[in-house]
């Protein structure tokens, strides 16, 4: 496994890391498929995100989330079911 500096900050990311994603996106994009019969749009990948990264508001990723606008009503598509 690798770590790399991101050039010309501070920042690390790693192989494992980048791995993680990878396979969340894979498993995202599968459930989207299955339930939906489609690919997440931009605007879901962002809300997505925003939620994901307000879960570990722990550090200085609680400032990415509080200085977007997040849709504050959350429509659940398996009422229509």
């Amino acid at each position: 496994m690798g770590w790399w500096k991101v050039e010309n900050t501070e920042d690390i990311l790693g192989d494992e890391p980048l791995d993680a994603i990878d396979r969340a996106i894979t498993a995202i994009v599968a459930q989207y498929s299955s339930a939906l019969g489609r690919l997440p749009t931009k605007t879901e990948w962002e809300i997505l995100l925003t939620m994901g990264l307000h879960r570990t508001d722990t550090d200085q990723r609680s400032e990415v989330v509080h200085g977007q606008k997040v849709i504050g009503v959350i429509v659940d598509l398996q009422k229509d079911e």
